[in-house]
């Protein structure tokens, strides 16, 4: 009788960590209003990454009335325990009155790379300082 010959099992990636980081999500009026905010966030360590997406359109129905626009978004990440302070400098520089912004948390990431973002947050332990644009926008 012949033996298998052992194979060992495709090792999993460890999700410890994974569900640690956020994906923040916000929709922006122009690609110049996602950049500053962008570039704002991530210098201060709020974000530990972003990214500006000019290729969208919003269709929305906002006081009545439906809406069909282009829109950028803005993809950033950052730690889970830190969502709530990048949701509010994001909410405080944000051209709209009411911005899309939205935290998701990760499921599933490259083990590297959740430790990265989780890592890059952690010498930023205050809430970002930044300026923006005064609330005066009618949009949403």
């Amino acid at each position: 009788m012949a033996t298998k010959p052992h194979r060992a099992k495709p090792r999993r990636p460890q999700s410890s960590g994974v569900r640690t980081v956020a994906l923040i999500v916000a929709a922006y009026p122009n690609r110049a209003a996602a950049t500053r905010s962008a570039r704002s966030l991530v210098r201060a360590g709020t974000l530990a990454c972003a990214t500006v997406d000019s290729a969208a359109t919003a269709f929305y129905r906002w006081e009545g009335r439906f809406h069909e626009e282009s829109s950028v978004v803005l993809w950033g990440r950052c730690a889970w325990r830190r969502r709530r302070g990048a949701v509010d400098a994001l909410r405080a520089i944000h051209p709209d009155r009411v911005p899309d912004i939205l935290a998701i948390q990760v499921d599933a990431a490259d083990p590297g790379y959740a430790a990265w973002v989780v890592g890059e947050g952690a010498a930023a332990r205050q809430p970002a300082k930044v300026r923006g644009p005064v609330k005066s926008r009618a949009r949403r």
